[in-house]
């Protein structure tokens, strides 16, 4: 009785490599075929058929997510809203302490360009601060306001 190991050491190297080559072929029409399945097309088609499909579903399941979960739905919704107005501003230069230290000839200089450069960044944080404020308080709203609608829908 042939064992499998048997078969196989008694193949000739040219048969060997020729089934080496059909399983590449079987391989690569495999990936091509998954390739065709995942391109972003069908995948935002896939997601639209089940948003149409289960769109009530979802959202009802967003709208109790939200409503028991108040704080990180939140503080999500903050990142997202601060990390949407940062793209929007040109980037604020950046002075460094070295580079104020090489501009300036004296110690009074000096001691003048640190406390420009510490009134500035505290100027900049309080503006920070407020646009944060503003943000929360806009998507607090947004929050109340889905959640009321879900809660009136269901």
């Amino acid at each position: 009785m042939n064992t499998e190991l048997d078969i196989e050491s008694q193949k000739s190297p040219e048969q060997i490599e020729r089934e080496i080559d059909a399983q590449r072929a079987s391989i690569g029409n495999i990936v091509d075929k998954l390739e065709s399945k995942f391109t972003p097309g069908q995948m935002f088609d896939q997601a639209w058929g089940m948003m149409q499909g289960n769109g009530t579903a979802f959202l009802s399941n967003l709208g109790t997510s939200v409503r028991n979960n108040p704080v990180p739905a939140v503080l999500t919704s903050v990142g997202l809203l601060w990390l949407m107005m940062s793209q929007n501003r040109p980037p604020m230069p950046r002075t460094s302490v070295i580079a104020v230290v090489q501009s300036t000839a004296g110690s009074g200089e000096w001691a003048d360009g640190v406390s420009d450069g510490i009134d500035s960044a505290r100027d900049r944080l309080h503006h920070t601060a407020d646009s944060m404020k503003e943000g929360y308080q806009s998507v607090k709203g947004k929050a109340a306001h889905l959640g009321d609608s879900l809660g009136a829908a269901s």
